[in-house]
């Protein structure tokens, strides 16, 4: 089973970002890859803009390596867009991928794939308060 990766970037500088630079960037850190591979979103405040990308670990591992000209990216390190900008690696959280539905003949729900949704809102919420905080 294979494990989830979900990336955390930010601004080096600069004033935040427009909803419209925003979407560039997004289509920029996305690349060629496919979009149900490589989630990526965007947190736009007053204060900064910061974006999430989230995926299978050997996609957004490859990804970032290939984004961050860099074989051992991780926190800290830089990724320089088109028009120069410079987003920084700010945080990285490695979960285990959801557990797949078994097939049965009865109805009854699993308890790991509720265990598994309670650790996803944790790390979620994890993540979003140390964005917050940043």
């Amino acid at each position: 089973m294979a494990d989830h990766t979900i990336v955390v970037l930010s601004q080096a500088e600069g004033e935040p970002l427009s909803l419209m630079r925003a979407a560039g960037v997004i289509r920029w850190l996305r690349g060629t890859r496919d979009p149900a591979n490589l989630q990526i979103g965007a947190r736009l405040t007053e204060g900064s803009t910061v974006f999430t990308v989230s995926g299978h670990s050997v996609v957004v591992e490859s990804w970032l390596a290939e984004r961050c000209k860099d074989r051992w990216a991780g926190p800290g390190s830089r990724m320089v867009l088109d028009d120069n900008a410079v987003l920084v690696v700010k945080r990285c959280v490695i979960a285990p991928q959801p557990p797949q539905a078994r097939q049965t003949a009865t109805l009854s729900s699993s308890s790991e794939s509720d265990d598994f949704g309670w650790m996803m809102d944790v790390v979620n919420k994890m993540a979003a308060l140390s964005i917050s905080s940043s």
